[in-house]
């Protein structure tokens, strides 16, 4: 089994479905929670600063350093996850997260049932992934290998839950936002264009500053509105997704 993660530069700002994660605060911001493919990140520290007791696993060995240089986050480990189900033999897990990983996946259902092994009864599973419903049609060639292995809706992301053992407890869609509606307007194209030409004539130049600052405005009142009226509410980047182990674990 193989997980991909992005490399890319550490970030303070979070995407909305970690934001989503804290505002949760599932099992109570307490308890030992397990981030896999936590990436370039100091979402470790958020969550360590909530109250988890925090171990990560990442397939990049510069990623696990940086965590435990610069973050102080000590228990990250360079492994892939079903090696680390395998040696685990400490106390289990409260919560698993896992964002933006199950596409990457050539076998989803195979992985969620695995994760019962090293999960508490009761526990918690939260992740996301794409929507292939998304408003972003540009983007769909991501959805296919080698990029993504697998789409996923809303419908396809609760059967799979359920046929794993777990009950849905909360699994919602973003809301359409304006980086959405910039990547599907013409007018940001065209300040792709003149961002090229901007240094070669004063007036591309003049040109770019008067429609990258309109299109920032532009683009949030109208997500803003759209929002508002529940337009395009199924077409969300993302779906999250918070799941609950029941029967018998491992």
């Amino acid at each position: 089994m193989v997980f991909y993660t992005p490399l890319a530069a550490p970030k303070d700002n979070h995407p909305w479905y970690e934001e989503e994660f804290i505002k949760d605060s599932v099992n109570g911001g307490r308890g030992k929670i397990l981030n896999i493919g936590c990436g370039y990140n100091t979402f470790l520290v958020k969550l360590q600063d909530k109250g988890y007791d925090v171990t990560a696993i990442d397939i990049n060995e510069n990623i696990v350093e940086f965590s435990h240089s610069k973050l102080g986050i000590e228990k990250v480990y360079n492994t892939r996850i079903e090696d680390f189900i395998a040696g685990y033999k400490s106390e289990k897990f409260d919560v698993i997260i896992f964002f933006e990983l199950l596409e990457h996946l050539e076998e989803p259902g195979n992985f969620l049932r695995s994760l019962r092994k090293i999960l508490k009864k009761g526990g918690f599973i939260v992740f996301s992934v794409p929507n292939r419903k998304r408003f972003r049609p540009q983007a769909h060639w991501a959805d296919y290998p080698p990029h993504h292995l697998t789409r996923w809706s809303r419908e396809s992301v609760i059967n799979n839950l359920k046929k794993s053992g777990f009950q849905v407890v909360k699994s919602i869609i973003s809301p359409i936002s304006a980086e959405q509606i910039m990547y599907a307007s013409g007018i940001y194209f065209g300040t792709l264009y003149l961002e090229k030409k901007r240094d070669k004539n004063i007036l591309f130049k003049v040109l770019y500053k008067f429609l990258y600052r309109f299109r920032v405005i532009f683009y949030n009142i109208i997500a803003i509105l759209l929002r508002a009226a529940n337009i395009f509410k199924e077409k969300g980047t993302f779906i999250y997704t918070v799941g609950k182990l029941v029967g018998k674990d491992g």
